[in-house]
Formats: C-alpha cells, structure tokens, sequence
C-alpha cells in the first residue's frame, strides 16, 4: 500500500450524523467519497488510496477482515436513540430507500408512512425488531477496539475541536484549514448541494425529541433498546409536563417548516437553474456566433485553398506531362543501347569461339611438340649412353646439349602455361589475350634464335660423334622450324584483337 494512503471507513447508525461528518473528513483530507448499503455493493479492490467509506452495517468476520485487509480505519458515530429514531421518522418520508439499511433485517420504514412521533405506528416501529437492529450498529461497533469514537452532540457543540481530536487520533494531517471545511459543510450548504438534500440534513440540532415525544412514550420506547441506551451511555431526561397534543403541535410545526424549507430550497433551486439557465443559453448564443464566424473565415479559407490547389494541379499535371515525354525519350535510348549490347554481345561471342578454335589447334600442336621434345630427348640419352665413356670432351659436349634440351623443354612447358592464361583471360579481357600473345611471341622468338644458333656453334663438334649424333642435329633443325611455324600461327591469332 502507499505511503499516503488514506483510508477511512464511517460505520454508524443511519441518521447518527454520519454524511456531515463525511463531508467534513473528505474536505479537510481530501478524500473520495463512498456510500454503500452492504459490503458486497463495493469493489474493494479497485477503491482508491484516498477514501471515506459510509456504510451502515453490523460486524461480522467477513465484513471485519475486509476493513482490515484493505487498511481501513474506522469511526463510529452515537447519537442520543431517540433522536435517531424521530430522524428516521422524518427522512422516512420522502425516501424509500431505507429499506436498504441493513439489507431489510428486521422489517422496513414502510409502517412509518404519515405516522408522527406520538402515533402507534411509531411507537410500534420504535419498540420492535426493525428499530433494534438499527439502533445496534452503533452499540455493537462502539465497544470494539481500534476504532475512533465520536459523538454527534459534541460534534455540534464544538465541531473544531472534534475533527481535531479524530485527525490525532488517527494520526491524520489535514490538508486545508479545519475551520475551512466546517464553513464549506454547513446544514445551508448541504441543502444546496440538490434537492435530496433538502429533507436528508433535517434539523442538524440535539434533543429534538424532548419537543415530541412524552415521558411516557420516551421511557416505552428506552425499554425496548435499554441495551442501546446502555451501551452507547444515553439517558431519557424527559419532560414530564408535555402532553400529547403539545407533542402533536411540535411534530407540525416541525413539519410545516421542513414544508417551507423544502418549497424554498426548490425555489432557490429552479432560480439558479433558471438563471444558469439563460446564463447559458446567452453564452450558447455568443459561442453560435463565434462559430458561424469561424465557419465563414473556413469557408473563405477552403475558397482560397480550392484556387490555390487548382493552379498546383495544372503545375502538376504539366510536369507530369514533361516526365511522361522524358520517360519515353529515356525508353526508347533504353532499346537502342539493348540493341547495341546485344550487338556487342554477338559479336564477342563469335570472336571468343574463333579464339577458343585457335587456342585448341595451337595446345594440340603443343602437345605434340612437347611429345617430339621428350623423343628427342630419348634419342640424345640413348646417344649419350652409346658413346664412348671414356670420351670426355664427347661427355661434357652431350651433357650440356642435354641441359639446353632440358632447358627448352622448361621453355615450352612456360610457354603452353602462358597460353592457357591467354585462353582464359581472352574470356574476360581482349586487350590481356593480346598482351599475353605478345609475350608468347616474344619468347618463341627468343627459343628460335637460340636453336637457330644452335647448329652454327655446335655441330661442327658434334660431327666426330658418328652418324647418330648428325641425326640428332638434323631433328633439332626440324623442331627449330616446327616452332618457327607455331610462332607464325601466333601472329595470325593475334591480328583480330589488333585490328580491334
């Protein structure tokens, strides 16, 4: 629960003073008001942190754990029976709705209808079951601990000093000036709150009884609730002397005036409803004409932003328009550059199938170079295992022919590398496939010079090796032009990418 969670629960008597003492509390501590018949009628679980609750009821372990569970403190009001008892006959008359007080236990307030306070019906109805129950909300609370105890008589003697003692007692800090509260709580000012209220607070003064009630009614009456009596401390100090009609002529006099309080406070009332009313049908007619002004303002607005919306529209639909003819002017340059990439597109595919044929011819002709290179190189081994041993100027001649041999071997097997990077990046890039031809190129050509030379240099010496060394030599010269002609192709596969 939070800190500032105020919660009190007015348990009485009905007519014990229980609304004036409500609306007293809820004032100075700023309370929610609540009234009920019965603990069920109530959702305990959504009432606020900030609340006084009125209810006229008898304790029970159900009603009792839900005060407790939901921190309530509690107040009981006594009054003097006797007063109660004419109050009920009073208010009785112009509310049925006591028949809800205690949920009906003991009978209801319908034998009281036109009855005074002399008559037998009240009599009967102050002695029996119904009044006693009533009466006994009070007696019954009033001794049980934890509560605060208020009676109504002091609280009209001295109603300052009485809201001061219960906000001690529950150790409760008012939040605006007691006196404030009282003087906004006033019996004039609760007759005004509506027309109910007119009959509901009725004399607001003790010992009303005395006046309408004889000694012999009164201690009738205190008989049949001496238990009551006892409990809440009240005694019936009568007045021997007054006598029935006395009693009869009080109880009219009484009526006539609650009559004429009753025709006033309606009168009162309708006035001020009739005055607010033309207060508010003059405000109603001032707030028509400010809004016909308004609308007429509106009006003149939506005229100017109906012109307005209609020159940006022709703007509109003009640009609208000028996008539309760049659209298709832009569509149709779409197509045309399709067309030309489409071109494009044939026309690299058929270069890249010529490309891939050339390719394909010259890395058969490699291979099988390659394969006439390792026969040569067979045949020099051979030679070179036939020969004299002992010859070993013969030697160091076959050694180094078969290290040059073993040497361009190398060279081709680079080169046939090289072509294969030239037919892959002749998928992607013309300009690297041509630029890798040029290397290709160039390095034959190096290979040729070198087995051109070859012959020149060397076979003179290798004349006095025998019939199979001229052999050999003439193989060489055979493979020196069969890569001179695989030089040539290489220039043939390169002149399409130069023309390019």
């Amino acid at each position: 629960m939070a800190s500032d969670t105020v919660r009190i629960a007015l348990i009485s008597t009905p007519r014990s003073g229980n609304t004036w003492l409500r609306r007293i509390l809820a004032k100075v501590l700023q309370l929610a008001e609540f009234g009920a018949h019965r603990p069920g009628d109530l959702d305990w679980q959504a009432l606020p942190n900030r609340v006084i609750l009125q209810i006229h009821w008898l304790p029970d372990a159900e009603f009792s754990s839900l005060l407790n569970q939901h921190c309530f403190q509690r107040i009981v009001l006594a009054r003097h029976p006797l007063d109660v008892l004419i109050s009920i006959l009073s208010f009785s008359q112009h509310e049925s709705a006591t028949r809800h007080w205690l949920d009906g236990a003991g009978g209801d307030e319908s034998i009281l209808e036109g009855a005074s306070p002399m008559s037998d019906a009240f009599r009967a109805y102050a002695t029996g079951p119904r009044a006693k129950k009533l009466l006994s909300i009070s007696a019954t609370w009033w001794d049980i601990a934890g509560g605060c105890r208020v009676r109504y008589e002091d609280l009209l003697r001295d109603t300052a000093v009485q809201i001061s003692t219960i906000l001690n007692t529950l150790g409760l800090l008012a939040c605006i000036p007691v006196e404030d509260a009282i003087s906004q709580s006033t019996p004039e000012h609760m007759r005004a709150v509506s027309v109910n209220h007119l009959y509901h607070v009725w004399q607001a003064r003790p010992g009303a009884w005395t006046q309408l009630l004889t000694a012999r009614a009164a201690a009738e009456i205190e008989e049949s609730n001496q238990d009551v009596f006892d409990a809440l401390g009240y005694t019936c100090a009568t007045n021997n002397a007054l006598q029935s009609a006395d009693a009869q002529l009080a109880w009219d006099r009484n009526g006539n005036a609650a009559l004429k309080r009753v025709v006033y406070g309606i009168k009162d009332v309708l006035t001020e409803t009739e005055g607010r009313r033309a207060l508010d049908l003059s405000q109603l007619r001032a707030e028509i004409q400010n809004q016909q002004s308004q609308v007429q303002s509106l009006n003149a607005e939506l005229q100017a932003v109906e012109r307005s919306t209609s020159q940006k529209q022709q703007a509109c639909e003009q640009e609208l328009e000028q996008l539309r003819a760049e659209i298709q002017n832009q569509h149709s340059q779409v197509r045309s550059l399709i067309a030309e990439l489409q071109a494009v597109a044939t026309s690299s595919s058929r270069i890249q199938q010529v490309c891939e044929q050339e390719l394909e011819q010259s890395r058969a002709e490699i291979q099988n170079q390659q394969s006439q290179v390792q026969g040569l190189n067979a045949e020099l081994q051979a030679v070179a295992t036939s020969s004299s041993r002992t010859q070993q100027a013969y030697d160091q001649e076959l050694e180094q022919i078969r290290a040059e041999f073993q040497n361009q071997q190398l060279q081709v097997q680079s080169l046939i590398a090289e072509l294969q990077a030239v037919e892959t990046s002749s998928r992607r890039k013309q300009q690297a496939c041509e630029q890798a031809l040029e290397q290709s190129r160039a390095d034959v050509e190096v290979l040729r010079r070198e087995f051109a030379s070859l012959p020149h240099e060397q076979f003179r010496e290798l004349a006095q090796i025998g019939p199979r060394s001229f052999a050999m030599v003439r193989r060489l010269r055979r493979w020196s032009r069969q890569l001179s002609r695989i030089t040539d192709k290489f220039k043939s596969l390169a002149m399409p990418f130069r023309s390019r």
